[in-house]
């Protein structure tokens, strides 16, 4: 029902006309007001110490407490004695361009660009009384001034925008001694679904979890994911991945948040467990132990696909490209991907590429490959990573070599050889030997000659 009494205005009717065409930028809070004389013997200033609207006190983050004072003058030579009525009326709704604007939770919102938030002309308001209002006794001095102290525990469950009025309790009904507008939030009770990614595979999948925050107020806010190991099941023991970034206080974006990734390193069951931080508006909220099993088993029931590789090309001059291809096959519906990796001469992994596995079975190769600049013996391997059906399989480097000579002809080949590997290759010193053979007998040559022309 609406206010019958005539509550202290904190709009005019200018002001409240003006709060039409106000825009999210310029909304600022207004002061409380007090009165310059109550009943011909008090008079009061503004209050203080309290969060005017459109600021606000979430239910949900524990703020429901409301504290403010105010001094009052005793404006006669008589001691007053009276008891203090505090309301807290609740907007309900609120009368914008001839609109009537549901703002009963404390969600602020916009009707033709115009603001519905902060504070409220009384004219334009809906409100229903406060049906549990609180007392405070008062009593001042002769000509004194004194500050009046007021708090009140906002009541559980309740949101949204209030009047807040204090006046002589039974003279309710008529302009109060102080007045302001508070904003309650926190109401809203969302829950949480999750979905861990997979649900089952082999000792060595990287498994995921992903929280979705269900009702309650437009959540924002984040997640944390913990992962309980094999023998953990009611989530009291260790957290495995506590503190590590990926896992707490992931932002949840549309509602969603998704972790990091774990590898599993045991067989047995893990557990995830997935929990809301809250906000302003919505309380925490959290999934319970046991609800996100996922098995981790041997490889035992799983395809053990082969893989089967080919470099390209399977020798070069210095500077070539190499790549590599792999096909993978005897897997159930593959996925995952495949680790391509290049040792050069000196065993060490110059370089790794990594292919998705998209269409199951089949060939995949390298898109970009690496410039190989040491002749010699470089090798590649590639290594499936297996899946929920699949185990890993891997290539032999043994069986994917790569031979590198140095650009420059056999002696360039011969000595890149030398300085590379500290040895040469029999079919190098022969042409050596050749090579000698032939220098010596063009300067043999060059003796006759010059012998025969004396």
């Amino acid at each position: 029902m609406a206010s019958g009494k005539p509550r202290l205005r904190l709009l005019g009717g200018a002001l409240g006309s003006a709060l039409a065409v106000m825009t999210v930028a310029s909304m600022t809070a207004l002061a409380g007001e007090g009165t310059g004389n109550y009943l011909g013997i008090l008079s009061s200033a503004a209050p203080s110490v309290y969060t005017p609207s459109p600021g606000w006190y979430s239910l949900a983050q524990g703020q429901n407490l409301l504290t403010f004072q105010f001094n009052v003058t005793n404006l006669t030579a008589d001691q007053q004695s009276m008891n203090l009525q505090l309301n807290l009326d609740h907007i309900t709704k609120y009368l914008v361009n001839g609109q009537e604007m549901d703002v009963s939770d404390g969600q602020p919102g916009v009707v033709n660009g115009a603001i519905v938030d902060g504070q409220f002309d009384p004219l334009l308001s809906t409100a229903v009384q406060d049906p549990n209002p609180t007392f405070t006794a008062f009593a001042i001095g002769p000509n004194a001034t004194q500050t009046v102290h007021i708090s009140r525990t906002l009541p559980a469950g309740q949101c949204g925008y209030f009047q807040a009025d204090v006046a002589k309790a039974g003279l309710t009904s008529q302009k109060g001694l102080v007045g302001f507008e508070i904003r309650v939030l926190g109401c809203g009770t969302p829950t949480i679904a999750t979905s861990p990614l997979p649900t089952q595979g082999p000792i060595g999948v990287v498994i995921h979890d992903m929280a979705s925050v269900i009702g309650g107020l437009t959540p924002t806010g984040s997640a944390t994911f913990a992962l309980y190991g094999p023998g953990n099941a009611t989530g009291t023991g260790t957290n495995l991945v506590a503190g590590l970034s990926g896992f707490v206080d992931v932002a949840l974006s549309g509602g969603k948040a998704t972790s990091a990734g774990y590898t599993t390193t045991h067989a047995g069951t893990y557990n995830w467990v997935a929990s809301y931080s809250g906000d302003a508006n919505n309380d925490p909220a959290a999934g319970i132990a046991g609800d996100e099993q996922v098995v981790i088993s041997e490889g035992i029931g799983l395809a053990q696909p082969s893989i089967r590789t080919t470099p390209n090309p399977a020798s070069a001059t210095a500077g070539a490209t190499l790549k590599d291809s792999a096909t993978l096959s005897g897997g159930q519906s593959p996925t995952g991907s495949i680790i391509f990796k290049l040792n050069d001469p000196n065993g060490a992994v110059a370089y790794t590429e990594t292919v998705n596995v998209t269409v199951g079975n089949g060939t995949y190769s390298t898109p970009t490959g690496h410039v190989a600049v040491l002749a010699g013996m470089w090798h590649w391997k590639a290594a499936y990573s297996g899946d929920a059906n699949n185990k890993p399989v891997a290539g032999n480097a043994a069986d994917e070599s790569v031979t590198v000579i140095a650009t420059g002809g056999v002696l360039a080949a011969t000595g890149a050889v030398l300085a590379d590997t500290g040895s040469t290759p029999a079919a190098d010193v022969l042409a050596l030997i050749l090579i000698g053979l032939g220098a010596l007998a063009v300067m043999t040559a060059l003796a006759w000659r010059r012998r025969a022309s004396r």
